[in-house]
């Protein structure tokens, strides 16, 4: 037990300094004005580190498993369609809550609210489909979660990746030019949403155990706070907002399974 302890900190420590080695490296191709092109493949490289820290002690990590019996373990767990339709109906659902809700209390009108343009939806869906959704998930769920569900009921486990998931962005924060009260506001609904994100992952993953699923609700969150063309801070405030009531709503429906004990 102390052995996997000490590999759930390594892998945590390993994840945020690769992240923040290879976010160094793009601030310096940036720096170096390199090709846009360069510049966004290096971005998307950055959110692989938690894949990166798996790869690099997967042999400490999975002594007895070879990594193809662990690809296999992640991806081929049978998932009815149906949970994918009704995933991208809920967080649909949330996203529309959530501008409806900015429109209202902003006393603003749906026709003064622009969207992304089509032709800027295939680039898009590329470049976040291949940077966190993809990149992240072996290591937060594959590796991370998996390991606390050995300790932790899914609810703890959930709430402690959250934190674990959501500090990892620290640079992020640091570079998001905010500063004073709304840079504190903006790392508050971070993560709020990352937590609550956890927690709604957690709830769909544990009843597939397959890396597609967190993956697709990974970017289908994502993807939908970049469909309306608002503030970020302002998105993240009520899609955060959202997310938590619907994480609530979520443990309630699902409390038996989500907060049964540990075996002992």
């Amino acid at each position: 037990m102390q052995a996997k302890n000490k590999n759930f900190l390594t892998f945590t420590i390993l994840t945020y300094v690769v992240f923040w080695l290879l976010l160094a490296v793009t601030g310096v191709l940036i720096s170096l004005k390199s090709p846009a092109y360069i510049q966004n493949i290096m971005k998307n490289i950055c959110a692989w580190a938690p894949t990166i820290a798996v790869a690099i002690l997967f042999r400490k990590l999975y002594p007895n498993t070879t990594v193809i019996d662990y690809l296999k373990r992640n991806f081929l767990s049978k998932v009815n369609p149906l949970t994918f339709n009704a995933i991208l109906a809920l967080q649909l659902a949330i996203s529309v809550v959530a501008v409806l809700s900015y429109i209202l209390l902003n006393k603003s009108t749906i026709g003064s609210l622009s969207l992304m343009s089509s032709a800027a939806i295939l680039p898009t869906i590329l470049i976040l489909i291949t940077s966190g959704p993809m990149g992240e998930e072996l290591g937060w769920r594959g590796y991370a979660l998996n390991e606390l569900l050995k300790k932790k009921n899914a609810f703890n486990a959930s709430i402690i990746l959250g934190f674990i998931w959501g500090f990892w962005h620290l640079p992020l924060w640091l570079l998001s030019g905010y500063s004073g009260i709304n840079l504190i506001r903006y790392i508050f609904f971070f993560l709020l949403g990352i937590v609550s994100l956890s927690i709604m992952i957690t709830i769909f993953y544990i009843r597939s155990k397959n890396i597609l699923i967190a993956v697709w609700i990974h970017f289908l969150f994502d993807f939908l706070l970049n469909i309306p063309n608002i503030d970020v801070l302002y998105m993240f405030k009520y899609t955060a907002g959202v997310y938590f009531i619907a994480a609530l709503l979520l443990l309630l429906i699902f409390r038996k399974q989500f907060f049964k004990p540990i075996p002992i």
